[in-house]
């Protein structure tokens, strides 16, 4: 179930888009798995090839940081920070309460050394079983539905698809 302010954040979006509109319930459906992936401590792992590793990209910086409306940080988090002296207190001002996401495609090092060693099919997956756990949310992301890298990282059963 989503927070009443949200639930009216994403009735307030498919209103503005009228192409969105005809998924408001599917969308919805994944602001609520989303939400409460979070809620649970879990995090979204996301993926894609060539333009949609940039949407992966976009997607783990809104979440990472707040992009509209501010995400302040953890009332005990920022306490602590604070407890640090004046770099402490500036970051306690500075940083925000960001969302766990990330963006496999972003791993230049690793992403090279399982091309050459083992297969570029084989990168994502690799990275959800080293990084995902049973609470968190894979999104792959491709245009065509057909890249067999973003495929096969769907498949390790430790998280939701």
């Amino acid at each position: 179930m989503l927070k009443p302010g949200t639930e009216a954040i994403v009735n307030r979006y498919c209103e503005n888009e009228p192409a969105i509109a005809a998924i408001h319930k599917s969308l919805t459906q994944a602001v609520v798995v989303l939400a409460e992936t979070f809620q649970r401590g879990g995090k979204l792992l996301v993926c894609g090839n060539g333009g949609s590793c940039a949407d992966a990209d976009h997607i783990v910086g809104e979440l990472v940081k707040a992009f509209r409306i501010e995400r302040p940080l953890d009332s005990s988090f920022a306490a602590s920070l604070e407890r640090l002296g004046a770099d402490g207190k500036l970051l306690a001002q500075k940083l925000q309460g960001g969302l766990p996401a990330i963006n496999l495609g972003s791993h230049t090092a690793l992403m090279t050394a399982m091309d050459n060693d083992v297969g570029s099919e084989y990168v994502f997956a690799q990275q959800v079983a080293a990084y995902g756990q049973a609470e968190d949310v894979f999104l792959g992301i491709s245009t065509s539905g057909n890249s067999r890298n973003v495929l096969l990282a769907g498949k390790p059963p430790r998280l939701r698809a």
